[in-house]
């Protein structure tokens, strides 16, 4: 186990990556808070971020050749089997994560397979995202694992923005 240094939370080392050099085994960030500090960077400094994109285009032309070949293959087996990618979503593992304001109140629950993506679409779409001032997370080794725990979480806990699934309860 080991202790993230941005959200204080203990996690399992798989949730960190692997240091390339320096000391240590592990970097000191988890997978998650690392995502976000990328995203952070990337809106802090767009234009070298830009010019970066653009040098690696230049050296790697066939990328998005092959890049778009690929998505071709995977929309012609999504074309013939439009639950294959549904069944591999549901069995990978997912989080419950609870989004909380400056006074600890509860905004909203949800689960994901993909955590920074999830907090990128929250952050563009929500307008209760200014309000956010910690996020917690727990891990599920499957989805229908992680929706009981939605359900429950949402029912007890009472979140002020889960407004479709609070009005099924």
């Amino acid at each position: 186990m080991k202790t993230c240094i941005d959200c204080g939370e203990e996690k399992p080392e798989s949730d960190f990556y692997e240091r390339k050099k320096g000391s240590g085994k592990f970097q000191a960030h988890c997978k998650k808070c690392s995502g976000l500090r990328a995203k952070k960077w990337v809106s802090e400094n767009r234009e070298r971020f830009n010019e970066y994109q653009n040098q690696y285009r230049k050296t790697k032309p066939g990328e998005r050749k092959r890049r778009a070949e690929a998505q071709a293959r995977y929309r012609e087996r999504q074309e013939s089997d439009p639950d294959a990618r549904w069944r591999v979503v549901r069995q990978k593992p997912h989080d419950l994560y609870r989004i909380f304001d400056a006074e600890g109140t509860l905004l909203y629950v949800g689960i994901t397979y993909m955590f920074d993506r999830r907090m990128t679409q929250h952050s563009v779409r929500q307008p209760w995202w200014g309000e956010v001032d910690r996020i917690t997370s727990e891990n599920y080794p499957d989805r229908s694992a992680a929706e009981a725990a939605e359900w429950d979480a949402i029912s007890q806990e009472k979140p002020k923005y889960n407004i479709r699934k609070t009005q099924i309860l």
